[in-house]
């Protein structure tokens, strides 16, 4: 059976039409791919760099306010006297603790034993020196302080 031209010229002009879509399609769909994937990526180190940029300001803030407390003339003295009680730097800290806004500190003496651990007393002379945070800060020799971040 033959076909008429007409039938032909139409299958012809569908095949050439799914064709040009099919060519379409797969360029845009790659260019949309592409677009999307630079985006992310603009996006994602645009919001690294924010993150890094805001821990870097709370590290910073954080440093100047322990500096602050440790050349404090009511509290050099206590951290220097190894045979200071704790209730004594407990007592001398409470109001540091909230000037510092944090729910968390530790001041430890050069040997890495605690001195005061806000809000865990029985922590008292324990060694800091095998966390491998504190392990890895003692390696660059300019850590101040760590901060620790949902148990990292």
């Amino acid at each position: 059976m033959r076909l008429p031209f007409q039938a032909k010229f139409l299958l012809f002009s569908v095949l050439i039409l799914a064709i040009v879509l099919s060519s379409a399609f797969y360029y845009l769909y790659n260019q949309a791919f592409e677009t999307v994937g630079k985006k992310f990526t603009v996006d994602f180190q645009a919001g690294r760099a924010a993150a890094l940029s805001i821990m870097r300001l709370r590290l910073d803030t954080l440093g100047d306010k322990v500096q602050v407390i440790s050349k404090a003339p009511q509290i050099r003295p206590i951290l220097e006297d190894p045979s200071v009680d704790y209730a004594t730097i407990q007592f001398s800290f409470a109001d540091f603790k909230e000037s510092l806004g944090t729910d968390i500190l530790i001041i430890c003496n050069p040997d890495g034993r605690v001195q005061y651990w806000a809000d865990r007393p029985e922590a008292s002379g324990r060694s800091i020196r095998g966390w491998s945070v504190v392990e890895d800060a003692l390696k660059i020799k300019r850590a101040w302080g760590v901060q620790v971040v949902d148990t990292h």
